[in-house]
């Protein structure tokens, strides 16, 4: 061994590297939710999950219009945040976001940048009018996390509605599902 490399593998360091996922929280969004993020997202897909530095309100990404934000331009201000760090990055605000098909949604990944967001806008009650559960909120923000960063690691929808990686667009659906992935997406993380 020369260097702490083998002579078999002189390409690939003699420790592990280890991927994480760095959560970016942007605008106002509460710290409870950030911090339950981290500390359940590990459990989920066996990465080193780390706070990194709050961004501002993405102005930048507002539409007067509709009154909400393009999700795709938020994608693009964390893929340039990706660029210094290892792994995901997964962005958690409190902003409404709108693809730009015009739908209304509660994340979004770009799967070649490994870049995802999630909104609490209408993961709360109180978008709804009801009174507030910070429990129930940080579950819904788990799922959708869960979900948008499988879709980093290349998950597809799954037809499990247990799991995380099961399609949802409607507030109803998400609560059915489990914060967890289903014994098959979990295998396809690598």
């Amino acid at each position: 061994m020369v260097g702490g490399l083998s002579s078999r593998n002189k390409n690939r360091p003699a420790y592990p590297i280890v991927e994480r996922i760095t959560i970016i929280p942007i605008g106002l969004v509460e710290g409870p939710v950030v911090d339950f993020l981290s500390h359940r997202l590990p459990e989920v897909f066996g990465k080193k999950v780390e706070k990194g530095s709050r961004i501002q309100k993405p102005h930048f990404a507002y539409n007067e219009k509709r009154r909400q934000y393009l999700v795709d331009a938020i994608l693009l201000k964390l893929a340039q945040i990706r660029d210094s760090v290892r792994g995901r990055v997964l962005g958690v605000t409190e902003v409404d976001l709108y693809r730009q098909d015009g739908r209304s949604v509660f994340g979004h990944a770009n799967r070649e940048r490994k870049v995802a967001v999630v909104s609490t806008k209408r993961l709360q009650d109180e978008y709804y009018g009801l009174t507030g559960n910070l429990e129930k909120l940080e579950e819904r923000v788990l799922k959708e996390a869960i979900h948008h960063l499988g879709d980093t690691y290349g998950l597809k929808g799954c037809a499990n509605p247990l799991c995380a990686m099961f399609d949802t667009s409607q507030l109803l659906d998400l609560d059915i599902k489990k914060p967890v992935l289903c014994s098959g997406c979990k295998r396809a993380i690598p």
